[in-house]
């Protein structure tokens, strides 16, 4: 806080008031308030400015006891009022360095709140799963009230929904770089790179199922109509790519692609089983075969996807 401004004319109200910073403990409730970008605090403190040798130099500390422009006590002919005495203040406005503004009102403070809010949504769908993730959750976890959270997006489906066209793009372009410059790809080969770029992306394998399941069907047409148009730029290139690496013919590895979103999506989610189910399986042993491992179940009906796809083209 030694780089915040005094400031000798306040706003005409904050939504926090600190009133004094004598042993640091104001000082710390207000930079945790103010480390949420969406409020004002202000903190009150007696006494005059800290910008002197005394109270910034630790080996002039000593001089502050006697020292009346540092240490106040009541103004001559002040009055106690209802016991309490007034005491003339000075005005220090706390924000956190890394945040000087309130509201999003410039161009860049509203696309950096937007970042803030899709990154505080990864991180609680990567911790606790994409179903557990709530409007209120992601609002906490960027620093802002959910009421903040409304004015860029209308909705948690929305902004899941803008996860998952970012984890379209990463995994196109993984698989992309991977194929890059190989040629005549067997069926496993190609398996194999579908499979581990999606190993790779845990939360977008997550996000696959709730896509079809609830995310297109909670937000408005014109951003379903956005996310659809958008990936399918994205997957345009891929399929161009793989047909180039391989033996397939376009329309192929079209149904290919569809084949791997539609089959990543349910496998996943029973590779990873709710705690309940990892119980069961660890207690009941003869049912533990129910439980597929993600990786090779996916990479053995890609390769007979491919296998059988290759043997009609010829």
């Amino acid at each position: 806080m030694d780089d915040m401004p005094i400031i000798t004319s306040p706003l005409r109200s904050y939504d926090f008031i600190v009133c004094g910073a004598a042993g640091t403990s104001g000082s710390v409730v207000a930079r945790r308030l103010a480390e949420n970008p969406a409020v004002s605090v202000l903190l009150v403190e007696a006494g005059g400015t800290d910008q002197v040798p005394s109270v910034t130099a630790a080996d002039q500390r000593p001089l502050n006891h006697n020292d009346s422009r540092v240490i106040w006590g009541p103004a001559e002919g002040d009055a106690p009022v209802n016991n309490a005495t007034p005491l003339r203040c000075l005005y220090t406005l706390v924000m956190p360095p890394e945040r000087t503004f309130q509201r999003a009102y410039s161009p860049q403070h509203k696309e950096q709140r937007v970042t803030d809010l899709m990154q505080a949504a990864r991180a609680l769908a990567a911790r606790d799963g994409v179903r557990t993730v709530t409007l209120t959750a992601i609002a906490t976890q960027a620093g802002v009230h959910v009421s903040a959270v409304r004015r860029y997006f209308e909705s948690r489906e929305e902004i899941l929904l803008g996860l998952a066209e970012q984890g379209y793009a990463e995994w196109a372009q993984a698989l992309t770089d991977r194929i890059h410059g190989r040629d005549g790809l067997t069926s496993t080969d190609l398996a194999q790179a579908v499979t581990a770029t999606l190993v790779e992306r845990p939360l977008f394998c997550d996000l696959l199922t709730h896509v079809t399941l609830n995310l297109e069907r909670e937000v408005t047409y014109e951003r379903v109509h956005t996310f659809k148009f958008t990936v399918s730029a994205i997957l345009g290139p891929l399929q161009e790519a793989i047909t180039g690496a391989t033996h397939l013919t376009p329309e192929q590895t079209g149904d290919l692609v569809i084949a791997t979103i539609a089959l990543t999506a349910p496998l996943w989610q029973a590779a990873h089983p709710a705690e309940t189910l990892t119980r069961l399986y660890a207690e009941e042993p003869t049912l533990a075969h129910i439980g597929i491992d993600f990786a090779p179940t996916l990479t053995r009906l890609l390769t007979a996807l491919c296998d059988g796809m290759t043997t009609a083209h010829k």
